[in-house]
């Protein structure tokens, strides 16, 4: 199995900030995302292997992980098989998506005690282990290394959520299989609120582990992924829009898609200068109430090409008339 370097892929130095690694996402993203790419299957693959560095190296557990075992993994992994290492899953990911690489470097070691490990349950001790799978996403939680005290360990458990943010704009539901270790399923929904923020938890009710005829509560801490176009900043919407330069300097009307997929005609004032931010009030992030915030667009002037002769006249005309000819 090759080994994956997802610094390479994101075109970023192994010393690169949290910053650097997500402005380098934001970038490839948007250039290689389905939707600006219909129909193009290498579109489609690069920007999976694009998500997939950005899930390892945007966390920083897994990117400690990722940079200590560097190219080792096939060594630690045949090294932790010989030892007898309890093995857990990986609490989150779409494994349709994910390489045999990525199932394989996160999938079967036990991370000590994070979000992977340290939170389930051995036959016997009193404590239910704890899966599922949520709208076409899995999670188990790992077993904790024998030994541990049944009455040291939180009955709640809290695991990682990411949702796109469209998801937290329009609000969502996911359908959630729990298991609690016996073979036994119980199909539960999870409602993502319209609006929810990063960090946000949402709870579900006697959903933890067990132990003593008592249970615990299930939490999900929310992580929404970055979108290619539409950045939320301090609950803030913020995007940007193509604007011709004709409509720059006259004034006009450019469409523009929301996140949610409403058109809108916004209007571009005469002499706007590239750059510019317009507010476009009442289209942006819904709070939890209910109440819709604004959305910031940053104007980005687009100018001509393949000019016809007379097009170039004109352009020399005004630039005479402004004395702008050298």
């Amino acid at each position: 199995m090759e080994f994956k370097d997802y610094y390479k892929t994101l075109g970023v130095s192994k010393s690169a900030s949290d910053k650097e690694i997500k402005a380098a996402y934001r970038k490839l993203a948007r250039k290689y995302h389905p939707d600006m790419n219909p129909g193009d299957k290498s579109a489609e693959e690069r920007f999976k292997e694009i998500s997939e560095a950005y899930e390892v190296l945007s966390d920083p557990q897994k990117r400690k992980r990722y940079d200590e075992l560097g190219s080792n993994w096939d060594f630690y992994s045949r090294t932790a098989e010989s030892q007898g290492r309890r093995q857990t899953v990986y609490t989150f990911g779409d494994v349709g998506d994910f390489s045999e690489f990525f199932r394989h470097f996160f999938g079967d070691f036990d991370l000590g005690g994070g979000l992977g490990g340290g939170l389930g349950g051995d036959p016997g001790d009193g404590l239910g282990g704890f899966g599922g799978s949520l709208g076409g996403r899995w999670f188990r939680v790992g077993t904790r290394r024998a030994g541990a005290s049944a009455a040291a360990l939180d009955l709640d458990v809290e695991e990682e959520l990411e949702i796109g943010l469209e998801e937290a704009f329009s609000g969502s539901q996911r359908q959630l299989n729990l298991s609690d270790g016996s073979g036994s399923q119980e199909r539960v929904v999870l409602t993502i609120p319209k609006g929810v923020r990063d960090g946000a938890k949402l709870r579900m009710s006697g959903k933890g582990r067990s132990s003593g005829g008592r249970r615990g509560d299930l939490y999900f801490r929310i992580k929404i992924r970055p979108h290619p176009s539409f950045e939320l900043r301090d609950g803030v919407l913020h995007s940007t829009l193509q604007v011709p330069l004709t409509h720059a300097v006259l004034g006009g009307e450019v469409r523009f898609t929301n996140l949610d997929g409403e058109v809108i005609m916004v209007k571009i004032p005469p002499e706007t200068q590239n750059g510019a931010t317009l507010r476009l009030r009442g289209k942006g992030m819904p709070s939890q109430a209910g109440e819709r915030g604004d959305l910031m667009v940053r104007v980005e002037v687009v100018l001509p090409m393949a000019l016809t002769e007379r097009e170039k006249e004109l352009f020399r005309e005004l630039a005479a008339a402004r004395g702008s000819v050298s």
